[in-house]
């Protein structure tokens, strides 16, 4: 008998349950931004490398990445409530793995950049990171289901790779 009456009150019980396990399941956004900071100034890199370009590839894809991806808009810089100061500081490939014939086959791409992130209302640095490094792998040859891939298109795979990292920097404070 005391297994009917549970038994009943199953589908009641499973109701109440649910929504409490849901509830506690949802994931909320919430910007680590100070109050006031909704527009960014977003400046052509510095480049301070040898390689000629780069700045405009990176800008241009950290500013998409701002747009799609984050609170924030983007203004000019007497309109902006911060400021984000970006200087590409290395840019260097190396080789990471050689054939039988010790001719380079897959090497790795390395950008390391400056930025700090400012309040224009305050006047004041929120953050600044001396150092934030990206790496990408690429291969110069065919390798088992690897298909070769020029520098140009492993700086575009790293562009946005670093793009992301600098917007979750800004938004989420890491």
């Amino acid at each position: 008998m005391m297994e009917n009456t549970l038994l009943k009150r199953l589908p009641a019980l499973v109701a109440l349950i649910i929504p409490v396990l849901l509830g506690g399941c949802r994931y909320t956004f919430t910007p680590n931004l100070p109050p006031g900071i909704e527009t960014v100034a977003v400046p052509v890199f510095e480049n301070r490398t040898f390689t000629y370009g780069i700045e405009q590839e990176l800008t241009q894809a950290v500013i998409e990445e701002l747009l799609t991806n984050s609170p924030l808009g983007v203004e000019d810089e007497d309109e902006a409530d911060a400021l984000l100061v970006v200087s590409i500081e290395r840019y260097y490939t190396q080789a990471k793995s050689y054939d039988v014939d010790e001719s380079v086959k897959e090497r790795q791409l390395t950008v390391e950049i400056e930025l700090t992130f400012r309040d224009l209302a305050d006047k004041r640095d929120l953050w600044h990171e001396p150092v934030l490094r990206e790496q990408v792998d690429y291969f110069d040859v065919d390798v088992a289901g690897q298909p070769a891939e020029s520098e140009a298109e492993a700086y575009s795979r790293l562009v946005e790779l670093l793009a992301e990292r600098i917007i979750n920097r800004i938004v989420e404070g890491y």
